[in-house]
């Protein structure tokens, strides 16, 4: 099941994002939590190429939080679920972001990235 959800973003600002569900990919901070993870080949080129940064703040079995700052290009969170459930949030352009997601009603977070 595919669906995008809505989010609340300032310009410019770290800004709370609700979305539901997410896979680890990009350049993450050095103290990156365990815990679900799955590489998304597009959003591991974005963050090699240096569109984004980001630094994990949450993750648990259900929930993920991130501040992303994007440098180029536009960018959302994606969250997938263990029933297979995958949400995106939608795309934002350069700024500093709060990312994430959340699996509640979903089962248990699989994974979660930036797309």
């Amino acid at each position: 099941m595919n669906r995008k959800i809505g989010s609340i973003v300032v310009a410019g600002t770290v800004a709370a994002t609700t979305l539901a569900g997410v896979a680890l990919a990009g350049t993450a901070s050095a103290a990156t939590p365990a815990g679900p993870a799955a590489v998304s080949a597009g959003s591991q080129a974005a963050a090699l190429s240096g569109d984004w940064t980001w630094t994990i703040t949450r993750v648990d079995s259900y929930v993920w939080n991130a501040n992303v700052r994007i440098t180029a290009g536009r960018h959302g969170a994606y969250t997938r679920c263990s029933d297979g459930t995958q949400l995106f949030g939608p795309q934002v352009g350069p700024g500093y972001w709060a990312f994430g997601g959340e699996c509640y009603g979903h089962g248990t977070l699989s994974a979660f990235s930036v797309y």
